[in-house]
């Protein structure tokens, strides 16, 4: 009842109007759309026009594609993300699958055709890749297969207990197969060329032999071996095993028993092969002998570079050992058992053929831009290169340090004046741009039938057209200081400090010593970044005053000049103040605070967050008597009014320092001459005011009778220290 009462309800639905609307779909196939069917209902359909490689039809029912050609094979029919079933060159895809303006593509191949000899049709399967659902029909001789552009085989053997397929082969280069568990082969489209011809071999299960390969170790106990993923046991060292091989490949994979420990040379049939992270896989086949070397030998080996042909070197960009430069690669080198020269290749302008060491070719899939050798022996390297065919034009800049110039997205050296580019037809991206921190005021380019004027940054595509280049640049100059603090605490190191200017691509990194470091910058530099971890220093102080930390942690900072960035761990800096008290009528010293930042009034006291520096600079011809006294000595300043306080030793350069690491009064006079000079006593004073040498104020515009009443001890008086007695 449930069933019929379906049934019904999507009949009455229609009759009313509620069944698939017709929709309109641009419908595509880019290639032999001449040879399609195109009908709305299925094959006795409505026909539809197709008027080109784009149409906009209607559908109301069912989009059904029928390929008129039984020479071209229809691939593919996409709609939205789905694909539609093809079966013998048709397809149907009911309305509901479609939308308005959806577009419906059409890929339609030329087949390739291949020939596989088949000597007995009733041992083998074989059809268009494994999961295939129709095998192909097999006669005895040559069988002729049509397949399309993506299209393998896949054949097997029908009696697997009795039969085994011991090779799958291209007759033309004898090219094998991998066959698997000598039951099946893949043959896949990247396999197979238009007019192949292909055979195989199989036998009876009684007169099979299992192919073999060999393979020996010098130290057993420290490489790792497996064939096929299964473990290779019983090893004994520098003797031959055989190991029998479950297809006509085996997967062979070797390394160190310790994971990333690199083997002195893994060797098949002579050939060293090449490794990955110290681990090395390759395929073994029938008779291959595979000679495995842990252990290396205390030796030099001489390896040279050359090039086929000799003119042609300049393939070779740059060469590292062990992951350093090594400029003189292109003399008789002289490299240790076991190190690494690294290749770096141009291949931008070069075609690279062959790499051969010993004249034996090296694998060479799978280099791009770098080709890495590992000395094992005395070795001649030899690059088979060919150059393409190059173009050139002049690029001339007043100053280079401001400019950077890419081809192929790869910086180009240049010098000042005339640099000659030289590009192919596929590297010819070509880039300007000023450096950081400087300015491109103007390029003017040259074409045939144009000049280009601009400035700042400028990419184009290269051709002959381009006949010249000139570029004027103004480099960035570092005309400004800045000082940067850093308050390391005890506790455990940094694990890294980052100190760099943000916008720069390089990131280059600055001093982050502990302590003061002087930073030549320029206005474009800015702004600084800082960064941490695990430290907490999360208190940043720009000339004194709290800088509030970004949303997740650190500082950026834009620098003025004479700015001075202080930044310190989780605990508050304690804020102090100095007095700095000349002790001769003429004053022969300067002072500045925080290295770079000019004292330039005594009479006031000086405040500083702790650690703060003073440097008292002695004018030439000068040396300088300085001394501290901290506020605990300053509490007792009638007891203490004869003594001078803790004399401060000069620096290697002359000058002193004073670090402010509490309140306190800074003395300095002339160290050359006796007494004290300048000290004033009495009523010789005229009006000022009167501090404490700690700077608390004591009188405001102090007669002489005022300061007579004053009680016995050291003052300030006009930023003139003033002893009452």
């Amino acid at each position: 009842m449930k069933k019929f009462y379906t049934i019904f309800t999507v009949l009455l639905l229609s009759v009313l109007g509620f069944g698939a609307q017709a929709v309109n779909v641009n419908f595509t196939c880019m290639g032999y759309w001449d040879k399609l069917e195109v009908r709305d209902g299925g094959a006795e359909g409505s026909l539809i026009e197709l008027t080109g490689e784009q149409t906009t039809i209607t559908i109301e029912e069912s989009l059904y594609v029928a390929l008129l050609d039984d020479e071209l094979i229809m691939s593919t029919v996409s709609y939205s993300y789905y694909v539609g079933q093809i079966q013998n060159n048709t397809c149907n895809i009911p309305v509901v699958n479609l939308t308005d303006d959806m577009y419906v593509n059409v890929t339609i191949q030329a087949p390739k055709y291949v020939t596989f000899n088949v000597p007995d049709p009733s041992l083998v399967t074989i059809k268009k890749g494994q999961y295939a659902n129709e095998d192909f029909e097999l006669t005895q001789g040559a069988n002729r297969f049509k397949l399309g552009q993506y299209d393998g085989i896949y054949i097997e053997v029908k009696d697997r207990e009795n039969y085994r397929l011991t090779r799958v082969y291209r007759v033309s280069d004898n090219k094998g197969f991998d066959v698997k568990n000598f039951r099946e082969c893949s043959l896949y489209s990247s396999d197979i060329y238009a007019d192949d011809v292909f055979a195989y071999v199989v036998v009876p299960a009684s007169e099979f032999e299992a192919p073999m390969f060999k393979l020996r170790v010098d130290n057993p106990g420290q490489a790792k071996i497996s064939v096929d993923y299964n473990s290779v046991d019983g090893l004994v060292a520098n003797e031959w095993k055989e190991i029998e091989m479950g297809g006509s490949q085996a997967s062979v994979t070797i390394s160190h028993v310790n994971y990333g420990t690199d083997l002195f040379s893994v060797k098949r049939n002579g050939v060293e092969q090449s490794g990955s992270y110290g681990s090395y896989y390759f395929s073994a086949n029938e008779g291959d002998e595979i000679d495995i070397k842990v252990d290396y030998p205390d030796e030099d080996y001489k390896v040279t570079v050359a090039a086929d042909p000799a003119e042609n070197l300049a393939i070779v960009r740059s060469v590292t050992l062990n992951g350093e430069d090594f400029p003189d690669w292109q003399e008789e080198m002289t490299i240790h058992c076991g190190n690494k020269l690294k290749f770096t290749l141009n291949k931008d302008m070069y075609i690279l053929n062959a790499i051969k060491v010993n004249d034996v070719e090296q694998d060479i899939q799978f280099v791009y831009e770098t080709w890495e050798y590992k000395a094992v022996e005395d070795a001649n390297i030899v690059f088979v290169a060919e150059k393409k065919p190059t173009y050139l034009f002049p690029l001339t800049v007043d100053n280079a340090a401001a400019v950077v110039a890419k081809l192929n997205y790869r910086e180009l050296a240049l010098q000042d004046g005339e640099n000659v580019i030289e590009y192919t037809s596929d590297a010819n991206n070509f880039q300007i741009e000023p450096a950081f921190g400087a300015t491109i005021d103007k390029i003017e380019i040259v074409m045939d039938d144009d000049v280009i004027t601009t400035e700042g940054k400028y990419n184009l595509y290269l051709d002959q057209s381009v006949k010249s280049m000139d570029v004027t640049a103004t480099p960035l100059v570092r005309d400004k200081q800045c000082v940067v603090y850093l308050s390391y605490n005890d506790g455990p190191d940094l694990y890294y400090f980052d100190f760099f200017r943000q916008n720069d691509p390089a990131r280059v990194k600055y001093p982050n010593a502990q302590g003061y470091s002087v930073i030549d910058f320029g206005s474009s530099e800015n702004p600084f970044a800082f960064s941490w971890y695990p430290r907490n220093l999360n208190l940043g102080y720009l000339n004194g005053e709290p800088v509030e930390p970004g949303v997740y942690g650190g500082f950026e900072v834009s620098f003025e000049d004479g700015d001075v960035f202080k930044l310190f761990d989780d605990k508050e800096p304690e804020t102090y103040t100095a007095t700095i008290t000349n002790m001769d009528h003429d004053c022969h010293f300067t002072v500045k605070k925080d290295i770079i930042v000019p004292v330039e009034d005594f009479a006031q006291p000086i405040s500083g967050l702790e650690g703060t520096a003073f440097t008292l600079i002695p004018e030439e011809g000068y040396r300088l008597d300085v001394y501290v006294k901290k506020a605990d000595t300053l509490a007792a300043e009638a007891e203490s009014a004869d003594e001078e306080g803790v004399k401060v030793e000069p620096n290697e350069d002359g000058t002193y320092t004073v670090v402010l690491d509490g309140d306190m009064a800074i003395t300095a006079g002339d160290a050359n001459k006796n007494g004290v000079e300048g000290v004033i006593a009495g009523a010789s004073v005229a009006e000022t005011d009167v501090y404490t040498v700690t700077g608390m104020l004591v009188l405001r515009n102090a007669t002489p009778a005022q300061l007579k009443s004053l009680r016995a001890g050291i003052y300030i008086v006009g930023g003139v220290k003033y002893v009452q007695k």
